[in-house]
């Protein structure tokens, strides 16, 4: 099942497999991206919430994908991100 990104919302995504939930994440806005020990995390717009994708360079592996709407969890990003990216 394909849902574009701009009728997506958590609920729906929640609801993909896998493979659909990564498709919805490679069709958002990708925002900016942190190294921490565990891997890469690059952070996401899609649809009106947001995806964190933690994933192995080294690998090329997901190692998880974490869909939120809370916008106090994108603090730790706010430095890198480009706010414009969202509007474009």
């Amino acid at each position: 099942m394909y849902i574009s990104t701009s009728d997506m919302d958590i609920i729906k995504f929640l609801q993909l497999n896998s493979v659909e939930q990564e498709n919805a994440v490679w069709d958002g806005v990708f925002l900016t991206e942190l190294e921490t020990e565990e891997g890469s995390i690059a952070l996401f717009n899609v649809g009106n919430f947001f995806v964190e994708l933690l994933y192995n360079q080294e690998e090329k592996t997901i190692l998880a994908i974490n869909p939120f709407r809370r916008l106090d969890w994108i603090e730790k990003y706010l430095d890198n991100i480009n706010l414009s990216d969202l509007y474009n």
